[in-house]
């Protein structure tokens, strides 16, 4: 779980994954839920699928605030049903790297921000 991996004094912490019709699918703890999360480079913005709400870290964990539901999916490919999200850019420039290790399954997170 992405609780157990993550220590606050580190600057890399591990994050496991599964891919599935080679796309990247995090597993996470989100609102202390077990969940997948798209890993998607490409959106500028990370959301849930349920409520359209945006995601954040916080702390070891991500959390969907529910102030402001403001995104709404209407579509999107069978693929991804799995996901109770997308994790985009916004959460991924929180970190100063990103590396993917295929063989261990794992995502290492690089703490520091963008430049």
């Amino acid at each position: 779980m992405f609780n157990d991996l993550f220590n606050a004094n580190a600057q890399t912490f591990r994050v496991p994954f599964e891919t599935h019709s080679s796309l990247i699918f995090l597993r996470v703890t989100l609102d202390k839920q077990p969940a997948l999360l798209l890993l998607d480079t490409g959106s500028n913005v990370s959301f849930t699928f349920k409520t359209g709400a945006g995601l954040e870290m916080n702390g070891d964990h991500f959390r969907a605030p529910e102030e402001y539901p403001s995104r709404v999916v209407f579509r999107y490919p069978e693929q991804i049903k799995m996901a109770a999200g997308i994790v985009g850019q916004d959460v991924l420039r929180q970190f100063k790297a990103l590396r993917i290790d295929y063989k261990a399954s794992v995502i290492e997170f690089e703490k520091g921000g963008a430049q």
